[in-house]
């Protein structure tokens, strides 16, 4: 049986007295185990997801609403419509409630379960039996036991106006659908676009895919996500590397004015108990919840930051070795952590630095094969810098520092945010040939072209140039451009599919070409 309970607030101060202390509690015999748990922060209503089950409760934990959301007659064969294979007979399976989310923007309740193939509703803030929406979209995680987290935060196409919701799913593997779900995404939440990837190109978009090799020996678990200072971010538990290793724990982020995850990133993220006394230190390496809140003036001094700056909160437990080495299976050993956001973007940014000075390699391996670091050189001043230094206070664990970003690489955290195409061309070749775009490293738009061969690029789509182009004459020629040439700027009106229609300014260069036609095409996407 489930049981909710609620705590007066001197519990944390004399733990003694939780019987004398005790405000009220809600239980249903009928639910083994809740879920979720959200509260309106507007009304203090409180929402739970359960198998089988939602509630809505008062703000004195009274029971308002219990909604029943199943078992559903299901298959992991069959698709969201229910499509199934011939030979597939459908039982009653329970409705595992894997994400429960309140839309403040639009005052609604966004309740995700794990059947047909981990579909969402989208259901009334003040009556959670009004369901306005379900959307035949695959979202969450199918089955009961594989993680998600969903939370919702700026996003494109337009933030900090634009709210999209973030998903971080673990892969199943159960069902013939589930390579088509990203392990990360930004979704739509406009009532026509609802939970749509929220913005797609040819090869990009928002959200990131683990590699088909990887993706079955290489689960990754994702435990918390939040929004701070620009970013949205995912506190993950994954192996340390692809082949069987001991599991650690991460945090992901990425940018809220990406609109194709260019700057997907990872770090390690660490709680130690220091040795002393003769005794030995103690590693907690596998994160079990975690939350960002501000802190109080005490920690805030601890922490030499201030009141008004973000905090998180995490507790972690030693791995049970009794199953082995390689055991995601946490311990009774528990402690918690707390990290300066602040400190985090500064090791973030180191980390992303150091690959820009050309040290060690940028990793990810279970997305796409690892490159060394290239070391990048600007013509032009560091703008938007957030601060020097390295490590984090000594309130929580130094984070990792081994970098690692997906490719197309790694995007500083010391450049403007923008994106912005290069295209260089031939005389023969027209801006309504072809566009190629890159499968090694992409740096900011003042970089060096030389390291790149014609083989490091790959057709991707054709384009067409919808207006002539403005020619000028320049004295600056980018690299390859083999001496002084013509910048043309061109409005490409990019067709990929009946539904997807990108335009993009582009800045083209017609050079001498000796023989063949050469189309190199950079875009970028840097964020502070």
């Amino acid at each position: 049986m489930a049981v909710l309970v609620a705590l007066g607030a001197l519990l944390l101060l004399h733990p003694t007295l939780a019987d004398d202390i005790l405000v009220k509690t809600f239980s249903d015999q009928g639910t083994e185990r809740f879920n979720h748990l959200v509260v309106d922060k507007n009304t203090g209503r409180v929402f739970i997801g359960a198998v089988n089950k939602l509630y809505q409760l008062s703000p004195d934990l009274d029971l308002v609403i219990a909604e029943t959301t199943g078992p559903k007659d299901d298959h992991p064969d069959c698709s969201v419509l229910l499509d199934c294979p011939a030979n597939i007979v459908v039982k009653a399976t329970d409705n595992v409630n894997k994400a429960l989310v309140i839309d403040y923007t639009t005052t609604r309740l966004i309740s995700c379960g794990s059947v047909y193939q981990g579909i969402c509703h989208v259901r009334n803030l003040h009556n959670i039996s009004d369901v306005s929406q379900i959307v035949k979209e695959a979202v969450v995680a199918n089955n009961a036991t594989a993680s998600t987290v969903a939370f919702i935060a700026p996003g494109p196409p337009n933030p900090p106006v634009s709210q999209v919701m973030y998903v971080g799913v673990t892969y199943t593997g159960n069902s013939p659908y589930r390579s088509e779900l990203p392990a990360v995404s930004s979704r739509s939440l406009d009532a026509n676009n609802m939970f749509s990837i929220a913005e797609t190109a040819v090869t990009t978009g928002t959200r990131q895919f683990l590699n088909s090799l990887a993706r079955e020996r290489y689960p990754i678990h994702y435990v918390y996500g939040f929004a701070s200072e620009g970013f949205s971010y995912f506190m993950t538990v994954q192996m340390k590397t692809t082949s069987p290793s001991p599991y650690i724990s991460k945090l992901v982020r990425v940018c809220h004015d990406d609109e194709n995850y260019y700057s997907y990133t990872e770090i390690p993220i660490e709680c130690e108990q220091p040795s002393g006394s003769g005794a030995p230190g103690k590693k907690y390496n596998l994160v079990q919840a975690a939350y960002v809140g501000k802190p109080g003036s005490d920690l805030a001094g601890d922490l030499g930051i201030t009141a008004q700056d973000d905090v998180l909160f995490a507790v972690f437990a030693e791995s049970d070795n009794s199953e082995g080495e390689v055991s995601i299976k946490p311990s009774s050993r528990s402690a918690l952590c707390v990290y300066s956001l602040k400190s985090v973007r500064r090791k973030f940014m180191q980390n992303i630095k150091s690959c820009f000075s050309g040290n060690g390699t940028r990793g990810l391996d279970f997305i796409s094969p690892s490159h060394p670091c290239v070391l990048t050189v600007s013509a032009e001043p560091l703008v938007g810098v957030r601060g020097q230094g390295s490590g984090v206070t000594a309130a929580a664990a130094a984070l990792g520092s081994h970098f690692v970003s997906e490719p197309p690489g790694p995007q500083s955290a010391s450049f403007l945010p923008r994106c912005t195409m290069y295209v260089f061309i031939s005389p023969r070749c027209q801006p309504s040939r072809r566009e190629l775009v890159p499968r090694g490293p992409v740096s900011h738009r003042s970089m060096s072209l030389n390291n790149y061969r014609t083989s490091e690029w790959r057709t991707a789509r054709s384009v067409g140039a919808r207006d002539p182009p403005r020619r000028q004459a320049v004295t600056d020629p980018p690299p390859h451009a083999g001496g002084g040439g013509v910048r043309e700027e061109v409005e490409l009106d990019i067709s990929t599919a009946p539904k997807i229609r990108v335009r993009a300014l582009v800045r083209c260069w017609l050079a001498p070409c000796a023989s063949a036609c050469h189309c190199v095409c950079v875009c970028v996407c840097v964020c502070v």
